[in-house]
């Protein structure tokens, strides 16, 4: 497939989310008619319409071009980096910049923090799915899991230390 077709099913695949997104919240708004309960899962999940619907969108966009730069990056430049890591980067660097955060950004920020419980129920269904797998390797993967905690916990003081002696000057 050439690059062409893939951006252009990437945006396409964006378009059709931003419009789902929009959608879903003025219909949730227009079917609550008056009904507390719809209204309040509306505002809890982040589709409501009124004044924060444009603004949860500009910040959805911003994510999302961040990460599409990481992806063209990850593309032609840094085969072996997850492009959404890079987009991730690029975005904390813009911010650094702007020494400050939108307001547009900060509730999605808001919102996708509010919800994190959701991104663990793929990874229960994996477990399940996968648990003869898990049982027959447990020794191997415990012994991974182990040692990967510990080096992210080595490297995340290094790093705290290195910061904190900037920090001090």
């Amino acid at each position: 497939m050439t690059l062409t077709r893939r951006l252009v099913g990437e945006g396409l695949g964006t378009a059709f989310l931003l419009v789902a997104v929009v959608g879903s919240g003025i219909m949730a708004e227009r079917l609550a008619g008056g009904n507390a309960a719809i209204a309040l899962l509306a505002k809890g999940l982040g589709i409501e319409s009124r004044q924060d619907g444009p603004v949860v969108i500009s910040g959805l966009v911003q994510i999302l071009l961040f990460q599409g730069l990481g992806e063209l990056i990850t593309h032609f430049l840094l085969p072996l980096i997850p492009g959404p890591v890079i987009g991730l980067i690029l975005l904390l660097g813009f911010l650094a910049l702007r020494k400050s955060v939108n307001a547009s950004l900060d509730a999605v920020a808001i919102t996708f923090s509010q919800h994190f419980g959701l991104l663990f129920v793929p990874a229960a269904v994996g477990v399940v799915m996968f648990w003869p797998h898990l049982k027959a390797h447990a020794l191997a993967i415990a012994a991974a899991l182990v040692v990967s905690v510990v080096l992210t916990i080595a490297v995340t003081a290094l790093v705290l230390k290195a910061l904190s002696r900037g920090s001090r000057k």
